[in-house]
Parts: C-alpha cells; sequence; structure tokens
C-alpha cells in the first residue's frame, strides 16, 4: 500500500536477500515505531534518514534521504553511477565487509527459516578473488536515441552507460566502442550483449526487426579489430562471423566471474567421492568435464539444445565423450529416474530445483551438492530435502558477485 511519504530514523542491522538493508524504525509516527523497513546504499550500524515509500502488513520500504550516524566501514564508491544503475548496490563498502555481511545472511538465513535448531557454519571460498574487473559478460540496452547502457535501479529507463568497473578491461574497450557505432536504426534493437569468450571479445545484437543495426563497412571493420559478432532476429542468427569462437553458446548461461567459477568447480569436484555422478541442470559441463577429467562417469541433463551441442563437441573434443553423457531434456522429467548411488549435482537457475528434489531420496541419491545462486529458493528446498530425509552438513559461500547483493552457496547433504 502507498503511504504518505513519512521521513522516519532507521537503525540499520543486515543485508537482505533482495539488496536492501533490514532496519528498525526508532523515530516517526507512533505507528510504525520498532516496526521493520527496508533501505538500499546503507550499512550495519548507521542511523539514517528515510522516507517511506511503500508500506507492507509486517514492513516498510524506504529511500535513503540522508546520514545521521555513518558507518566508519563506509567508502566512496568506485562508479559515478553508483545508486542509479540496477546493477551494484555494495560499492559503499570495502570487499571484506561485504563479503562479512553476505555471508552472516547466509547463516542468518539458514538458523531463522531453514527450521533447523543446528546452528551451520558458513564457509567461505577464496576470500583473495577480485572485487572489479572481474565480469565478462555484460548486457546493454539502446533506446531511439542512441543512448546506450543498463537499466537504472527499478526502472526500464536506460542510463548512458561509458564504462562499467566491475567488468574486465577488453569488455570496457568494447564498450567505448559501442558509443562509436553508426547505428542505422537504434529502435530496432533489443540488447546488446559483449561477452569474452575463448580470448576473443564478443558482441551479440539481438534485433526487433531484420534489419542490421549498422552499415556494412561498420561490420567489417569490426572484424578488422578482431571482435566476433553475431546478430540475432526472433531468436535465430542471422549473421556470425568466422572470428567466433566454435564451442561457446555466446549469450546463454555461463559464469560470467571465471576466477571465481574456477574456485567453485575446484571445491565441488573435491566434495565428489563417488565415481559416477548426475549432474542437472549442467549447463555445457561446467561440472561434468572437470569431474571426467579425474575419470567420473556422468549423466549431465540440461535443457538448452545448444549448450548440450556445445558440451559434447568439448567432451568428444577432449576424449572424454565415453565418460559424459549429454541429455537434452527438463531435468524434472530427467530426476524420477535418477540411477542409484550417484551422487546428485544440483545447479539451478534462480527459481531454485523444486520440481527435481521431490524425487531426491536418500536410499538412490546419497549424497547431494546444491549450487544455489538464490537463498530464499535455497531455504525452501533445503527444508523439503531435509523432510525428504537428508541433512545439510557444510555451506559455503562463493562470492561470484562482489559490489552486489548476490550470493552464491555450494551447499552438502547427506542421509540424516
Amino acid at each position: 500500500m502507498e503511504i504518505n511519504s513519512s521521513i522516519l530514523k532507521l537503525r540499520v542491522q543486515n543485508i537482505s536477500p533482495g539488496g536492501a538493508f533490514s532496519s528498525e524504525v526508532c523515530e516517526g509516527p507512533g505507528d510504525l515505531i520498532g516496526m521493520k523497513a527496508f533501505v538500499r546504499y546503507v550499512a550495519p550500524g548507521e542511523l539514517v534518514h528515510a522516507k517511506v515509500i511503500r508500506k507492507k502488513k509486517t514492513y516498510l520500504d524506504a529511500l535513503l534521504i540522508d546520514l545521521v550516524e555513518a558507518s566508519p566501514e563506509r567508502i566512496s564508491p568506485r562508479c559515478h553511477l553508483f545508486g542509479h544503475c540496477g546493477g551494484c548496490d555494495l560499492q559503499h563498502l570495502p570487499i571484506s565487509s561485504q563479503r562479512h555481511y553476505k555471508k552472516k545472511m547466509i547463516e542468518d538465513f539458514l538458523a531463522i527459516q531453514g527450521g533447523s535448531s543446528e546452528k551451520v557454519d558458513v564457509g567461505l571460498i577464496d576470500a583473495t578473488l577480485p572485487d572489479y574487473s572481474y565480469r565478462r559478460r555484460v548486457t546493454f540496452h539502446i533506446d531511439k536515441k542512441s543512448t546506450i547502457g543498463y537499466y537504472q535501479q527499478n526502472s526500464h529507463d536506460i542510463i548512458q552507460t561509458l564504462q562499467c568497473p566491475i567488468a574486465t578491461k577488453p569488455l570496457n574497450n568494447a564498450i567505448s566502442l559501442l558509443h562509436e557505432l553508426p547505428f542505422t536504426k537504434p529502435g530496432s534493437i533489443h540488447s546488446i550483449s559483449i561477452e569474452e569468450a575463448a580470448e576473443v571479445v564478443c558482441l551479440v545484437f539481438r534485433m526487433n526487426e531484420p534489419v542490421l543495426p549498422f552499415p556494412d563497412h561498420s561490420i567489417a571493420s569490426l572484424e578488422e579489430m578482431n571482435y566476433g559478432l553475431q546478430i540475432e532476429y526472433n531468436n535465430q542468427i542471422v549473421y556470425r562471423s568466422a572470428k567466433l569462437p566454435p564451442f561457446v553458446a555466446l549469450a546463454h548461461f555461463s559464469q560470467v566471474n571465471e576466477m571465481a567459477n574456477e574456485a567453485m568447480v575446484s571445491y565441488v569436484c573435491s566434495l565428489v567421492e563417488s565415481r559416477e555422478v548426475c549432474d542437472l541442470y549442467a549447463g555445457s559441463g561446467n561440472f561434468a568435464l572437470p569431474l571426467a577429467r579425474k575419470g567420473c562417469k556422468v549423466e549431465a541433463v540440461e535443457l538448452d539444445q545448444l549448450l548440450v551441442g556445445v558440451g559434447k563437441r568439448l567432451a568428444k573434443q577432449e576424449g572424454l565423450d565415453k565418460l559424459v553423457r549429454f541429455h537434452q531434456q527438463k531435468c524434472e522429467d530427467f530426476a524420477p529416474n535418477l540411477p542409484s548411488g550417484y551422487t546428485v549435482i544440483l545447479d539451478p537457475p534462480r527459481e531454485g530445483a523444486y520440481h527435481v528434489i521431490k524425487y531426491c531420496r536418500p536410499e538412490r541419491s546419497p549424497r547431494i551438492i546444491y549450487v544455489s545462486c538464490s537463498l530464499p529458493e535455497l531455504i525452501r528446498d533445503l527444508e523439503i530435502l531435509r523432510r525428504s530425509g537428508y541433512k545439510l552438513l557444510t555451506t559455503t559461500f562463493i562470492d561470484m558477485f562482489p559490489q552486489t547483493h548476490h550470493v552464491e552457496t555450494v551447499n552438502l547433504l547427506e542421509a540424516s
């Protein structure tokens, strides 16, 4: 419910899964005192003034007005678009504090909403991972006035983005180049993905109309500068330059943080004790191929046809096609027939693995490694698995997305 824009004084507590920080109202209208409020771009312990923008039954959404007592941890954001762009929301905190508060958020959710009386200590994979210049894929939008950039916070308005400090240097070079291209009809472009793949910077244009985004000579110029180019219309590739790497599914799912992903894959592989594995939501083999290199037999299940094709080609190229078998189907269709005794790896999208885990039983799948990128859905799924006879042994946090509230966790479960 929208209400009048009351000005409140809030004491900030900790970050929540959506990126806002939970706070308690300590001054304001009497009926709001003690109520929980959520506000962005603050830090635990701070006392702030905030304007109420929305009232729910049990909490408020508020907009930061000013700092009454600033946290000594607070630093100056590196990006001048911080607070306006819809991407980063933690640049005002040093990376050590970001990781501390995100780790605490995971621990709090496991304890409070996980329904377990036993505290789970959350580990951290490699605290030395870089905090900037890590992102190997970004997606921009362009409007009819040729404004290129990210969406603004909570909006589809485009904010001009000339550089992005969390993107790698090659991507930032490509971002600068985008602003110089002579677009023929900017309104015909739905989105532009820039991606580092196999040491080639690739530009993927998704078109709303069957037209080229810029003149032919610009295409030739881009390719002369060693950029790979792909143009799509109506979910079909209408142009693909020869410079594009052959074993890459551009603009399809892959982890954007290469160093963090390498650390995570190594850790997940270390948790696999059996020689037989079912890798559900397998992508192009992020876990399946490294496990096969260790000698594991892997059933890899993935719906995306292009990712399955890439995975098969990579497996064959490495001589692993006898160990890795890819299945192009929905994971929930494969799950009722999970082979007995296999370790199960789950790496679902943000909506979680709800439709798969109802088929998991300890007597058939004695060990589950659940990789999650969404905390609320993880908590929901862990509770279902607990009722099915599993016990959560460890939860480990990997900071895949520094400067943002997003968290990636690796969760190990066995029969209780």
